[in-house]
């Protein structure tokens, strides 16, 4: 564990990387993250079963992490999870679309 814990901010309450799940709160976390961003793993947001891919960003300002739901994927997590987000408009329409059907 390094000598100052780094500031890692996280929606989410579980997150799974390299088969193995990890709580926010757990004391091994932020080491995770740094980690992750380190050698540019995804995160999996334990919210549904199968997990939704999540990723890790470096907050250059405060030498922190933030960890970030991949984009236009807030609609795959559940909807009690801080990462949801409903679909797009424009990826409504896209599905709609003849070559969809």
């Amino acid at each position: 564990m390094t000598a100052s814990m780094p500031s890692v901010m996280a929606a989410g309450s579980v997150y799974e990387v390299g088969g193995l799940a990890y709580a926010v709160d757990s004391r091994e976390f932020a080491d995770v993250v740094v980690e992750a961003q380190a050698s540019h793993r995804r995160l999996r947001c334990m919210c549904q079963a199968a997990g939704v891919e999540m990723y890790v960003a470096r907050l250059a300002q405060t030498q922190g992490y933030i960890v970030k739901r991949m984009p236009d994927t807030g609609w795959r997590h559940a909807t009690h999870c801080p990462s949801y987000a409903p679909r797009s408009e424009e990826h409504t329409s896209e599905l709609q679309s003849p070559m969809y059907l």
